[in-house]
């Protein structure tokens, strides 16, 4: 269910699960720490950091008893990204260099990869565009030479972020565009949509207003089939400024409340 975007699903079927292993005896912890870090890794996905990073601690004693240091190093990953959503940038970082420091050990690329990805997210949350860019390319480089196509489309999305953020809008719209093709290949709604809103912005920022609301519709409805209610709010947000723009002020009226009302989903779920 994570691999196919059904968040929600995901959260059924693991909370489910834990209470069975929970309920076994003798308690398995390595599997129990599994169950945590999916669930953790799910709520992540539906923009739930709280109850994500609940779940990690709760993972974090099974992994050390075990000196699993892969799964340490995936927690200590994971957890940075959901400290990223919560904007605690210092403790993100701390996570995410404690992570690349137990996968250049054991010289796993893959992880490392991700790792440099979700350290170039950081930097570009900060409004540190030009910082992130060469993390996001050495990202990047690990994924092609894995032949990892997820990892580079979510990697190429997020160059085509920093590029925006510099208005360097051909070059934004190249990664976008690369991006949701291998998006598209690998099947993931979730990326897509964050490709279109790249697009999006390099079509406001060229003031192709109609194809930039086509953009940011197609990445609202996406979000919201996904249960991504903050992503939704974002990209309807984005929708009522274009609209603005335009001149269509009912219009913007109605997204803006759309925006509002997703985010109180979203608000209202991280309670």
């Amino acid at each position: 269910a994570i691999r196919q975007r059904a968040f929600s699903q995901a959260l059924s079927h693991l909370t489910r699960g834990l209470t069975a292993i929970r309920q076994a005896q003798p308690l398995d912890r390595g599997l129990e720490a599994t169950i945590l870090g999916n669930l953790g890794r799910a709520y992540t996905s539906l923009a739930l950091p709280m109850q994500a990073l609940v779940c990690y601690e709760e993972a974090r004693p099974a992994l050390e008893a075990a000196a699993d240091s892969t799964g340490l190093a995936l927690l200590h990953l994971n957890s940075g990204v959901a400290y990223i959503q919560q904007r605690s940038f210092d403790e993100a970082a701390r996570r995410l260099h404690q992570a690349a420091e137990l996968l250049q050990v054991q010289e796993n690329l893959q992880l490392l990869g991700s790792v440099k990805r979700s350290l170039g997210i950081l930097m570009l949350d900060r409004g540190d565009a030009a910082d992130a860019e060469p993390l996001l390319r050495q990202s990047l480089a690990i994924a092609e030479r894995m032949a990892d196509d997820a990892g580079q489309a979510q990697t190429l999305t997020e160059l085509g972020r920093a590029a925006l953020a510099q208005d360097r809008m051909s070059e934004a719209g190249r990664h976008a565009e690369a991006a949701l093709r291998l998006a598209t290949r690998v099947q993931d709604p979730a990326e897509t949509a964050r490709a279109h809103l790249v697009l999006g912005g390099v079509a406001r920022g060229r003031t192709f207003l109609d194809e930039s609301a086509s953009h940011y519709r197609e990445a609202a409805e996406a979000f919201r089939r996904l249960e991504m209610f903050k992503e939704a709010g974002e990209a309807l947000r984005e929708l009522g400024f274009v609209y603005l723009d335009a001149g269509k002020e009912v219009e913007a009226a109605h997204a803006f409340a759309l925006a509002f009302r997703a985010q109180d989903v979203g608000a209202a779920a991280d309670r």
